[in-house]
């Protein structure tokens, strides 16, 4: 607001997938004459830039109930296994993911870093994935799910004989949060990474803040 009471700037706090702000500006420019929006002039979308598993499962503004595409997962967790056993999991073939000891995944488990048929344990627990919101996912993976998580560790589950048979100890699993803001406050550090190659690291100057 100016010294005259001229306000130059109405900012829309808008996260999430950013998808719905495409539909009245394509450009940086401000907007001044939508009809949803009167007024706005400046818009934030924010969480589209990382994107997690929740964001995942949202669908898009055409395909209610499917994946959302429209952004990929630029955000994930870098994890290594450290017990593996041979097999798939009965639980999580049947579409159900599978907690650490057999236990159908939800809530908070005890997790059990010692090898079960069909499971794989990561080094990556609450404390590394945040899941207030939805399971952690593998990135890239087909026929694994993320769940029964503890404190320090996490397990993965195989739908398919196929993937259970490519895991193996000292493996990395690159892990997509269920829910990337608070997975971000959980680090000091990103390590900005392409084609496998560690190009940036930038400091999360917001860790642990609430001011």
């Amino acid at each position: 607001m100016q010294p005259d009471g001229t306000i130059e700037t109405v900012s829309g706090d808008w996260n999430g997938t950013g998808s719905t702000k495409a539909e009245f500006s394509s450009t940086s420019q401000v907007v001044l004459n939508v009809p949803a929006y009167p007024g706005v002039t400046e818009i934030q979308p924010g969480s589209y830039i990382f994107m997690d598993s929740h964001y995942n499962k949202i669908g898009g503004k055409t395909d209610q109930g499917n994946a959302f595409t429209d952004f990929g997962n630029s955000l994930s967790v870098l994890t290594t296994v450290i017990s593996r056993a041979v097999g798939i999991n009965p639980a999580a073939a049947a579409g159900r993911a599978a907690a650490p000891g057999g236990r159908a995944g939800g809530g908070r488990a005890s997790a059990d870093p010692r090898p079960v048929v069909g499971r794989a344990v990561v080094d990556a627990g609450i404390k590394s994935l945040s899941n207030d919101e939805s399971a952690p996912e593998p990135l890239n993976m087909s026929g694994v799910t993320y769940g029964g998580s503890g404190d320090e560790y996490g397990a993965l589950s195989f739908r398919e004989q196929a993937a259970a048979d490519k895991i193996r100890v000292g493996d990395k699993v690159q892990v997509t949060p269920g829910h990337c803001d608070t997975t971000v406050n959980l680090y000091n550090v990103y390590f900005g990474v392409r084609k496998g190659i560690v190009e940036h690291v930038w400091p999360i100057e917001g860790r642990g803040r609430t001011d």
